[in-house]
């Protein structure tokens, strides 16, 4: 984000051209927002992954999609010593 690297969530790539990526994006409900292109030099792209179930499963540790909730000092505030 400090590097000028735009980030789209909710959305499906339908279609790839050469410099140019074809984008559906979604709203919280599923329901279809925005229809753009989106010109490119260089693209990444990741799939939604969550965290790993047995950590996920601790209570206070995670947040719903199982990643370790952390401050700024990558500290949780449910357990101090992770």
């Amino acid at each position: 984000r400090a590097h000028h690297v735009n980030w789209i969530t909710n959305a499906k790539v339908t279609k790839v051209e050469a410099g140019k990526m074809h984008i559906e994006e979604y709203d919280e409900s599923g329901n279809l927002r925005k229809e753009h292109e989106l010109a490119f030099k260089f693209s990444m792209m990741l799939p939604a992954f969550r965290g790993v179930d047995a950590v996920a499963k601790v209570e206070g540790l995670c947040n719903p999609r199982g990643f370790v909730i952390v401050d700024s000092h990558q500290r949780n505030p449910t357990y101090p010593n992770i």
